[in-house]
């Protein structure tokens, strides 16, 4: 076992809000069709905290997430909408852009699509209250979140799409990027 390469901790420590009794209470309440508390339960669940925070009014939340800035709203007419401005279409290769988003659309989306609107592209997701299962809410969030972090640099650079959010960028403490650059 010459060969096997050393084992080393993680140097950055990665926290895990979720609330499990939320989920509990999320699924009960869903069960019982009382569709409107479950989705408030589920957004306890994936972090209690935040769901206060991010609460602008009853029933619509504004969660930031790296370059993305998600809202979450149920409408008057009982759906679940879920919007995140993405990127602003550039001057020139425009084309080329909405090729790579009509594509990205049909082969890495499955829950959600990225949609024109003027100049912008925004992920969008929405679904009937009645149809809410928090797998499939939590798939939806996670697709944009990681997709949206992982391709928007990329759009940048290749097409000179232009960011709608300017990134908040946080700093790891030297040490840590010392003992970063000792194991590497």
């Amino acid at each position: 076992m010459d060969i096997a390469p050393n084992h080393s901790d993680s140097l950055v420590a990665y926290e895990n809000n979720l609330d499990l009794k939320a989920y509990k209470k999320c699924t009960e309440l869903l069960e019982k069709r009382r569709y409107e508390e479950s989705l408030h339960e589920f957004i306890r669940y994936v972090n209690t905290e935040l769901a206060k925070k991010t609460m602008v009014e009853k029933n619509h939340w504004v969660i930031p997430h790296g370059s993305l800035m998600l809202d979450v709203k149920i409408t008057p007419s009982g759906v679940l909408e879920v919007r995140a401005p993405f990127l602003r279409l550039p001057p020139e290769r425009r084309i080329a852009l909405l090729r790579q988003i009509c594509e990205f659309n049909f082969n890495v989306l499955i829950l959600s699509q990225v949609l024109l609107d003027g100049d912008a592209l925004t992920f969008h997701f929405s679904t009937p209250l009645t149809l809410i299962d928090p797998h499939k809410i939590y798939g939806a969030l996670q697709e944009i979140c990681l997709n949206g972090d992982s391709y928007d640099d990329a759009f940048i650079e290749k097409f000179g799409a232009i960011p709608l959010r300017e990134k908040t960028v946080e700093n790891l403490p030297e040490k840590t990027v010392e003992q970063a650059w000792e194991s590497w």
